[in-house]
């Protein structure tokens, strides 16, 4: 899972980084708007721990700019400031929790875990589109109800794509999710690219092709819209 920490008290990111870090939790770091919002227009981010007072501005730009590109993000202010008027404008903003400086590291992952499990509680993994319903425990696919066969890394694929469905997901984002790492370790897609390619065979073979979309300069889509 992916968390953007933007604090620019380095103390105080090291330590929310390596507390989330050591809990298996993939950190981005920003110490600025400016690198924050480069990150957030690059990036989703499943949860988003915002300081409000930075260097070059205020947490609050980033709480708009965050609901514009990613409105499943959850958004965590950890802030200095605990006046009233401060809390209710984030929370008006839609932020989803508030907490005032100096944190408990393991209180900030508690919660981060809270919104997951609520993020994320899906009738036991079960994710479904339309005629396709997908177990992701079991690693089945069924199509209007009949058994289906799709490879565990298909599987895997096609969920994370459900899971964001009607939304377009990056490349960068896919790799990340479904084999735990970097994309900029890597020389090319040519890999993602070849299980995409078999996605779409197995989809055609059931007529159901016209939901995997390509984005262009993006990435892929699980979409009923027409184009």
């Amino acid at each position: 899972m992916k968390v953007l920490i933007v604090e620019d008290d380095k103390q105080a990111l090291k330590k929310l980084t390596d507390q989330l870090t050591t809990s298996g939790f993939k950190c981005d770091t920003s110490e600025t708007i400016a690198d924050a919002e480069d990150f957030i227009i690059n990036f989703d981010y499943e949860i988003a721990l915002l300081d409000l007072d930075l260097p070059d501005g205020s947490g609050f730009s980033l709480i708009e700019l965050i609901r514009k590109t990613n409105f499943e993000c959850r958004i965590i202010i950890i802030s200095s400031s605990a006046a009233l008027t401060s809390k209710i404008n984030g929370l008006e903003l839609d932020a989803d929790d508030y907490i005032t400086k100096p944190v408990d590291q393991l209180e900030v992952e508690l919660k981060v875990k809270a919104f997951l499990r609520r993020k994320y509680k899906q009738s036991d993994n079960i994710f479904t589109f339309n005629e396709i319903q997908i177990d992701l425990e079991k690693e089945v696919i069924t199509i209007n109800k009949e058994h289906t066969s799709f490879s565990s890394l298909e599987i895997r694929i096609l969920a994370y794509l459900i899971s964001r469905k009607n939304k377009p997901v990056k490349k960068e984002d896919i790799i990340e999710h479904i084999w735990n790492k970097s994309s900029s370790t890597l020389e090319n897609y040519d890999n993602l690219y070849s299980h995409m390619k078999k996605l779409r065979g197995k989809l055609k073979s059931n007529c159901l092709d016209h939901y995997l979309k390509s984005v262009y300069g993006i990435g892929y889509m699980i979409s009923d819209m027409a184009e």
